[in-house]
């Protein structure tokens, strides 16, 4: 089965053997060969003196234009980046999108992504090589979890573990230096400041200017779709693209669940409340996967993901290419882990252990795991323990869980979150405890961006039928968990 591998790419030592897909591009760099498929953006990087310091990898964003063409970046030689105050990372924090930027030069090499490193990476430190995923540096398949357990339990792979023998992921916050094939934290730092933020309100201007300018430039490149549910995230992402709305088109993904119904509902009051585009795709028979669609999805996704992605993944499909925002990372403002730990433990203090970690995460105790987990601890930064469980989210459930499945759709639909941008994140991480757990963030970049949205309510019943349906399948989950017991 030959594997249509959308938006993926390889990089190798310059005198690696590996033949790359047939279909590729390929690019030089000092030292290495960089192969990617045809639909995934390239944009060279140059000093001020012309030179190529390395290219720009995927969807990257400034302000609001896409990067569709070669940029100089504020250093004059590419000497300058090895420099102890050189300005690469300040300048990559201004990048909003989904990304990967490759820096090699003779002095400097290395790879950073976006803040939720939404265009994924693995790497394999005894052969140098990096790819998408590892189905594409001929790595030896060695899986903790069976596919039904990727399917039916919805496991996956956190702190840089993989499902294959000698591969590694790269999680947000990090870099790969090329020379030892080491992934190092560049963010936040042992002695980065994280301060609660009193003021946070008065920075929110600034956040709906940075997600409104992502809408502006994917809007003027390709079809743009943004996922409408009965939640926050979502509400976000409607009133912060209100300026491109007749550029934009919403969608609703159904199934079953109380949840898919409650979705559904309120997209459909906010669609004829506010003139939106809007369409409702319901699961049909055709969307069903055949054992050969479920080995493709798992393959394209290196065997680390499955559950409601798989499911829906020729559903999904259907939507056709566009650019595909969703809320993914926005948890970060609303103390997540925080509460999970708050309903699991009766615990005074909670401290952080690998075993902790898994269960937050609904992982099964796996050696390996633990093992992983405990080094991933170990290198956190000294910030208080609301703070790590964040970027814990973040780094894990976001950039190992979310940003994965991405690769396992073919149809060329670019998933993109409006939260992927450093100023964005790092307001998020600094807002009291107490007003995240009150969705303080989100319902206050709403009423800025727009207000008149908080006339249809989000995640609540809207009448009576939406209550006694809500209580209906509360009631069937308390049985089943007191059967379960």
């Amino acid at each position: 089965m030959t594997l249509p591998l959308r938006h993926q790419f390889v990089l190798t030592t310059a005198n690696d053997p590996l033949v790359f897909p047939n279909h590729f591009r390929q690019w030089s760099l000092v030292g290495f060969r960089l192969a990617t498929e045809p639909s995934l953006p390239v944009v060279s990087l140059l000093s001020g003196q012309g030179e190529v310091l390395g290219y720009i990898v995927g969807w990257a964003m400034l302000q609001d234009k896409l990067l569709t063409q070669a940029i100089t970046l504020p250093v004059a030689c590419a000497s300058d980046l090895a420099k102890a105050n050189s300005p690469l990372e300040t300048w990559l924090y201004q990048l909003a999108g989904r990304w990967l930027a490759f820096i090699v030069t003779e002095d400097t090499q290395r790879v950073y992504m976006d803040p939720l490193a939404s265009q994924s990476l693995v790497y394999a430190p005894a052969s140098k090589r990096l790819a998408a995923t590892p189905g594409l540096m001929e790595a030896k398949l060695a899986p903790l979890f069976s596919a039904e357990q990727l399917i039916n339990d919805d496991c996956w792979y956190p702190a840089g573990c993989t499902a294959y023998k000698g591969v590694q992921r790269l999680l947000a916050n990090h870099y790969l230096d090329l020379q030892s094939f080491a992934a190092k934290r560049h963010w936040p730092l042992e002695d980065t400041a994280l301060p609660v933020c009193l003021n946070w309100q008065q920075r929110l201007p600034t956040i709906a200017t940075l997600m409104q300018q992502q809408f502006t430039a994917c809007s003027e490149a390709m079809p743009v779709r943004i996922g409408l549910t009965a939640g926050v995230d979502s509400r976000v992402m409607l009133a912060c693209s209100q300026g491109v709305q007749n550029k934009v088109d919403f969608w609703t993904r159904a199934d079953r669940s109380f949840a898919s119904y409650q979705d559904i509902k309120t997209a459909t009051q906010l669609a004829k409340k506010f003139n939106l585009q809007h369409q409702v795709f319901q699961f049909q028979p055709k969307f069903a996967l055949s054992e050969d669609e479920i080995t493709q999805f798992l393959s394209c996704t290196g065997y680390a993901i499955g559950g409601s992605p798989l499911k829906s993944s020729k559903l999904i499909d259907s939507v056709g290419l566009c650019f595909a925002f969703s809320g993914v990372g926005g948890a970060i403002a609303k103390g997540y882990y925080l509460d999970k730990v708050a309903e699991n433990t009766k615990q005074p203090e909670l401290t952080l252990t690998p075993e902790t970690l898994l269960s937050l995460c609904g992982l099964p105790y796996k050696e390996p795991l633990i093992a992983a987990l405990a080094h991933y601890i170990k290198c956190l930064p000294n910030l208080p323990i609301e703070q790590l469980l964040a970027l814990f989210y973040q780094e894990n459930r976001v950039s190992a869980y979310s940003a994965i499945n991405r690769y396992g759709f073919q149809s060329g639909i670019v998933f993109i979150s409006p939260f992927s941008h450093r100023d964005i994140i790092e307001l998020m991480l600094c807002i009291p405890i107490a007003e995240q757990r009150k969705g303080a963030f989100h319902q206050q970049l709403i009423h800025l961006a727009w207000p008149e949205l908080a006339a249809v309510p989000a995640n609540s019943a809207l009448d009576f039928i939406d209550r006694c349906i809500l209580f209906y399948h509360r009631a069937i989950r308390r049985l089943k968990r007191a059967f379960a017991a």
